[in-house]
């Protein structure tokens, strides 16, 4: 009797992540348990996976729909050399781009023995949960060092002032304190200690803040964007550690009189580590050791990059989190350099990254706020808290939008601001997504913009009068340079034609839909189509809510939820706004 093969978890975002990326070849990350293995990353360079994602093979773009078991060992021999693997009987992934006009990836494992050369099938599936925890630490280290005006000099001075820096975590003096908690996990070298330390799962129930331990469990169950358990660093100046690194032997001073110019950059660190429930308390404390070195490292580079011109940036770590990724990747950026003067870095780590180069996933104005519901008042991207929609192809917005709707702001519109409501959500979705800086409007702003395009009257600021499709694609345009196509109906019936044209705008352009007939306004964010019977749903985010921002509320009475063609006025004439991602990077 055969044995049963050994499986490979795929996640849903990789898939979404290899429809996207044009390399041959490229690193995976994730973890191996012996029995399974998970597949969570993909990357051109290994560099970019947190601590606690190891690389555990490399995928290889096939053409041909099945493959032979002689030209997997030759395709993992030919990207081995070209990406320098040197890892003992890895993963291979063979990917098989489907050409459909759905769109989806077949994938193919298989396990490498380098021994012999030969190769073992595997079983693919897709993963159905997360078992990972994200951590975050955060903290400051001031770093010192003497000026110089020779470029030589002065770069070896930096570079030393860090080497301390690195040094002082290596010997791991540095602890860190879990937030709302009374816990410190640092450097124990008692043996019987190691052993007994709590796990990352019993951890996670000493945190006070019972909010952030209910959507990190949520969030690892839901797959959706981790949110992280927060540490604090601190340096230990007493204890063994601090002791123990102490040079033993009489303080001798050497006194030098001479002027010199120092200064004092203040280094703010944040680290992010992927542990599992069952994780040592000495396994995290490992990890985000290593995190902290790793990102001193970096900083490194970054001050001695701009060293050049004397100039004495501050680096700073900034966490990207695009929808395609199960974790985010942290990148560091000069504080006082603006989005425009990194482009040329950008699209550098775009490649690394294997991201799109015509897409702005990495500027600072997408970086990721974990705190983004409580910080903006808004509830962000609703939708994630829902189940399938069907049995068709779904197409959904691609990114974060916040949800806005009757009554917020202090402004009473019930009856009269639901495309106002949808234009703010449509904003908020290309300010989250880097394309703007600008905030999003007022009704007041709208109002103005209108009037200064001259397509309503001075009266019209501070009315109560309703706006549509067409004075949506004018605002977009006026106030962020967005363009917009606008598709017209007769009648809410013939939206029953247009699914594949829908479907089509999510999977390309991914931004959210103004729709408007009669006289309300609904934003949709997504399709489902069956492209063999023509059925179509709709996910629609109502703007004409007038509660709390409670997700239950919203998503179990429909605010935000999938509709048929029966939710749509059949006699109705129907325009709608179906906003254009500018090409950016």
């Amino acid at each position: 009797m055969d044995s049963p093969k050994r499986k490979v978890y795929v996640s849903r975002n990789l898939r979404k992540h290899f429809l996207q990326i044009e390399e041959p070849t490229g690193y995976i990350a994730g973890w191996n348990t012996g029995a399974e293995t998970f597949c969570m990353a993909i990357s051109a360079s290994p560099e970019f996976f947190l601590p606690g994602l190891d690389v555990i093979g490399l995928f290889c773009v096939s053409n041909e729909e099945f493959i032979l078991e002689n030209e997997v060992v030759e395709l993992y021999k030919k990207n081995i050399d070209l990406l320098k693997f040197e890892y003992e009987n890895p993963l291979v992934l063979i990917v098989h781009k489907r050409k459909e006009e759905d769109s989806s990836v077949k994938i193919t494992a298989k396990l490498i023995t380098n021994c012999y050369g030969t190769s073992e099938d595997m079983e693919v599936e897709d993963l159905s949960y997360n078992p990972a925890v994200l951590l975050r630490a955060s903290g400051q280290l001031p770093l010192l060092f003497e000026v110089s005006s020779d470029v030589d000099t002065l770069k070896e001075n930096i570079a030393h002032s860090i080497e301390r820096l690195r040094t002082t975590i290596q010997n791991e003096v540095a602890a860190f304190f879990l937030q709302n908690s009374s816990v410190i996990i640092h450097s124990s070298y008692d043996q019987a200690m190691m052993e007994s330390s709590m796990t990352c799962k019993e951890l996670l129930k000493l945190c006070q803040d019972e909010d952030v331990a209910e959507k990190v469990l949520k969030a690892r169950k839901n797959l959706k964007r981790k949110c992280p358990v927060n540490f604090h660093i601190f340096i230990q100046t007493s204890g063994n550690a601090a002791v123990e690194n102490t040079v033993n032997h009489s303080v001798i001073i050497h006194c030098q009189r001479r002027e010199f110019q120092c200064v004092s950059i203040p280094l703010p660190l944040d680290v992010l580590v992927v542990a599992h429930e069952f994780s040592s308390t000495y396994a995290i404390y490992k990890l985000f050791i290593s995190a902290v070195d790793k990102q001193l490292e970096k900083m490194n580079h970054c001050l001695l990059n701009y060293a050049e011109n004397l100039d004495y940036i501050t680096p700073v770590p900034y966490h990207f989190y695009p929808d395609i990724w199960d974790f985010p990747v942290t990148v560091i950026y000069p504080l006082s350099k603006e989005d425009a003067e990194l482009e040329k870095y950008r699209r550098h780590l775009h490649k690394l990254l294997l991201l799109p180069l015509d897409r702005p996933f990495l500027k600072k104005l997408n970086a990721y706020n974990f705190c983004d519901s409580l910080s903006t008042g808004y509830l962000i991207n609703p939708h994630e808290g829902l189940g399938a929609s069907g049995n068709g192809n779904t197409a959904l917005v691609q990114g974060r939008y916040s949800y806005h709707h009757y009554m917020q702001d202090r402004m009473n519109d019930d009856g009269w601001g639901c495309a106002y409501r949808s234009l703010q959500t449509i904003i908020s979705w290309f300010k989250f997504q880097g394309y703007t800086d600008k905030n999003v409007p007022t009704h007041t702003e709208i109002q103005q913009a209108l009037v200064d395009i001259g397509d309503k009257p001075p009266s019209f600021v501070g009315s109560k009068k309703w706006i549509g499709s067409q004075e949506v694609s004018f605002c977009l345009d006026h106030l962020i340079n967005v363009n917009s196509k606008i598709m017209c109906v007769s009648s809410g019936a013939e939206l029953a034609n247009k699914g594949r044209e829908l479907f089509n705008h999510f999977r390309d352009q991914g931004t959210p839909v103004m729709i408007g007939g009669g006289v309300l306004a609904h934003t949709i964010l997504g399709v489902d189509f069956n492209k063999s019977t023509g059925d179509l749903k709709f996910l629609i985010l109502d703007p004409h809510y007038t509660g709390s921002e409670d997700l239950n509320v919203i998503l179990n009475k429909g605010w935000c939820g999938w509709k048929t063609m029966q939710f749509w006025d059949q006699s109705a004439f129907y325009n709608l706004c179906l906003p254009q991602r500018p090409e950016d990077l």
